[in-house]
């Protein structure tokens, strides 16, 4: 069954990703993939449908040359995230009776959306008419919020706040989960759960009246539908101590969301979600959620956090990793996960020099195994130190003369804290007829480090006067990677903003005011971020 136009292009790529996941635990040894789906893919959306240029998950689009602008996160991961709660919605009988009913009058055909939720309503008994208003046909996403009434060590009563941001104010109808987790033999555990409809701006959760209060209250328990959460005073403190003890992976999936989601909104302080994690990560052992939480730690540091802070955080987490990688089983995903993490971490003198060792391999590290993947990282994180010229790289690149090793070469010295290779970078990207998109990248990616602002400063305007001209003189792919990539992203400062914001008073192709609204957005919420940070 293939969509009749593009429309509904959603359907088809959404439909995809979710059926992928629900297949993975269903049919496979991957039980736990819905972990990867809140912590991937949900995580994407969310960053996507807070930007300026969020779209519906049924965009218009008038002509082909309209596909590639809403081709994104909205179409693939947020549509997977409301189909997710289209089936708690309905009910999962209902869901995958109605699905099946739908292929087999729609086999080898073209369809439009009325044509997917018709059999799907018949299942239920639900009209799903507003629900696709809602949820189908309007951008943005809401955040929920518990309040609890008590009388003593008891819930009087529970309130459920639903929110929406300004521009995209529409408040939806939610099936989801409501669990109550207590401290209990040195575990954090579910005591119970009550499955709800949460629509407006309040919903009173009248089954939780009477229970005994809860050490967490966790909105969303089991990631039925796609919200940010605000967790209370009591439940932040819970997790704060004690998220490592709670017995459902899931659940401290979604409790992570959680967190993070509040650190991007200035709602917890970034200092505080680096001392969280490094307090609670040692009770995960799903290295997409351990990987996924360190690099979150390093955006808390160096983009959301107050800058005064960086130093010290960064050496709490270079110590944090050394430790763990020492610690950790020898050739385990755990080792290896922390000696990156360590190695990018590194400032110290004698931490870089540890780091080094493992070139030479005067560094002993039972089990690791220093591959290229490993070598280059180390190679990188030096030049970005400007404890690594250009022998080093030239040295490397002779061990791993690919094509990947020549763009992993490429990075390294574009990272270097030097004129010269700032300016063979932005001249390769620029400029650089014969360099191909890849290798265009690969200086990209070293480009911008923090720690070089003074260095970077003249590229502010100079990427500013670039801008059209290499949209103009280059193909669209290398365009956008320029708009999106060679953005001055350390540079957050607000007279960075509003010269930003000068530029898109202009007239601008399409993509490019799209790149630009998206970057300047994300620098606006870093300073957002900082300055609590910084109080």
């Amino acid at each position: 069954v293939t969509m009749r136009w593009f429309d509904d292009l959603w359907l088809n790529e959404s439909f995809a990703t979710y059926m992928a996941y629900v297949v993975m635990v269903e049919a496979t040894r991957f039980k736990d993939a819905w972990l990867d789906f809140v912590i991937s893919q949900e995580a994407s959306a969310k960053a996507q449908d807070q930007l300026p240029t969020t779209h519906p998950i049924v965009a218009d689009i008038p002509d082909t040359d309209s596909v590639h602008l809403n081709f994104d996160s909205i179409t693939y991961e947020k549509g997977a995230s409301a189909l997710k709660q289209l089936a708690a919605w309905v009910g999962e009988e209902a869901f995958f009776g109605g699905l099946q009913r739908y292929f087999r009058e729609h086999a080898y055909g073209n369809t439009e959306l009325a044509d997917f939720l018709a059999p799907l309503e018949e299942a239920s008994g639900r009209d799903l008419s507003s629900w696709s208003r809602v949820w189908l046909e309007t951008a943005g996403l809401n955040t929920m919020a518990t309040e609890l009434e008590l009388d003593g060590k008891t819930i009087r009563r529970a309130v459920i706040d639903q929110t929406a941001p300004p521009l995209h104010p529409t408040l939806r109808p939610h099936r989801l989960r409501v669990g109550l987790f207590d401290r209990t033999d040195g575990m954090l555990k579910r005591r119970r759960s009550v499955e709800l409809d949460v629509d407006g701006p309040t919903t009173e959760v009248k089954a939780l009246a009477g229970e005994r209060v809860p050490d967490l209250v966790l909105l969303n328990d089991g990631d039925l539908t796609y919200t940010k959460l605000r967790l209370d005073g009591r439940s932040l403190e819970a997790v704060e101590k004690h998220l490592r003890d709670l017995d459902d992976p899931l659940a401290r999936a979604v409790a992570w969301g959680a967190l993070w989601d509040m650190v991007r909104d200035a709602s917890l302080r970034a200092r505080d979600y680096v001392r969280i994690v490094l307090n609670n990560i040692d009770g995960e052992d799903h290295p997409t959620m351990t990987t996924t939480l360190i690099s979150r730690m390093v955006g808390a540091i160096e983009r959301y956090g107050d800058p005064h802070n960086r130093g010290a955080l960064r050496e709490t987490l270079a110590a944090g990793a050394r430790d763990r990688s020492a610690d950790a089983e020898p050739g385990g995903d755990r080792q290896l996960i922390w000696t990156r993490a360590f190695i990018d971490a590194a400032r110290r003198p004698e931490d870089v020099e540890w780091v080094r060792g493992l070139l030479d391999g005067s560094t002993k590290l039972p089990g690791l195994k220093a591959d290229f993947a490993i070598r280059w990282q180390v190679v990188a994180a030096l030049a970005r130190l400007g404890a690594a010229g250009e022998d080093l790289i030239a040295t490397e690149l002779q061990r791993d003369p690919t094509e990947e090793g020549r763009r992993a070469a490429a990075t390294a010295r574009a990272a270097r804290p030097l004129g010269e290779a700032k300016e063979e970078a932005w001249s390769a990207v620029t400029n650089g007829a014969e360099v191909s998109l890849a290798m265009k990248r690969a200086f990209a990616s070293g480009f911008h480090r923090a720690d070089q602002e003074t260095l970077l400063e003249p590229y502010v305007r100079r990427y500013i006067d670039d801008l059209l001209p290499v949209w103009e003189s280059h193909e669209i792919d290398e365009g956008l990677m320029f708009a999106g990539w060679m953005f001055p992203a350390v540079m957050v400062r607000p007279d960075v903003v509003d010269l930003v914001e000068e530029v898109l008073a202009g007239d601008l192709p399409g993509p490019v005011r799209r790149s630009l609204l998206e970057s300047q957005d994300d620098m606006s919420r870093e300073l957002k971020a900082r300055n609590f940070d910084a109080t």
